[in-house]
């Protein structure tokens, strides 16, 4: 593969893991974003629109692309997609090595493979939607109900009941902390036990 594709491939990537990590959408979502049906250009703002046959809850979505992360996918939809698509007529967003659109299990693939390059072990587009809603809960529980919203459920019960993963968050906090507290106290006895041996 030539090396200015492996760059913009490189660039693809890094795009849809930073966009999924602000707006985690499911795969076949992710796979079915377009250039003219679903992106909105207005000067430097990039707005994402999913439409209701684009998502599981038959709902649809609007996403305003941050400032910081805007610019990026301007340059790929400028000068990385082009290049990638070869000259190939082809409407979809994120393009494949062959110039072709890239699929749904292909975009699960990339994620998984820089998760596991990033952190040692992978990362599936789900647990970007359990990660979603439980940073919210632990950061801003006063607004989990926006994680509903976020996630494209229908029903608050199955965000909370299958994606947020904050009370196990906190249990293994306070399990580890009772450790560390039972450790100290082994410590302090082991010492005392030395200490009256040696006198």
């Amino acid at each position: 593969m030539p090396k200015p594709f492996a760059r913009q491939l490189q660039f693809r990537d890094g795009l849809i893991l930073a966009l999924l990590s602000l707006w985690p959408i499911r795969r076949r979502s992710m796979a079915a974003l377009t250039v003219t049906s679903h992106l909105i250009r207005s000067g430097a703002t990039l707005t994402i629109n999913l439409h209701a046959e684009d998502t599981k809850s038959g709902r649809s979505d609007s996403f305003i692309v941050p400032a910081k992360l805007a610019p990026h996918l301007a340059h790929y939809l400028d000068c990385g997609r082009p290049r990638l698509a070869r000259c190939q007529a082809s409407d979809t967003l994120w393009i494949s090595q062959r110039g072709k659109a890239l699929t749904a299990d292909a975009i699960y693939q990339v994620v998984r493979r820089l998760t596991q390059q990033s952190f040692a072990e992978p990362m599936s587009m789900h647990d970007f939607r359990r990660a979603a809603a439980t940073s919210l809960a632990i950061e801003a529980p006063d607004k989990i109900g926006l994680a509903t919203g976020l996630l494209q459920h229908t029903r608050a019960d199955t965000t909370g009941r299958h994606y947020n993963l904050a009370g196990c968050a906190g249990a293994s906090r306070r399990f580890k902390q009772a450790l560390s507290k039972r450790k100290g106290c082994s410590i302090q006895n082991h010492d005392r036990s030395v200490k009256h041996e040696n006198t």
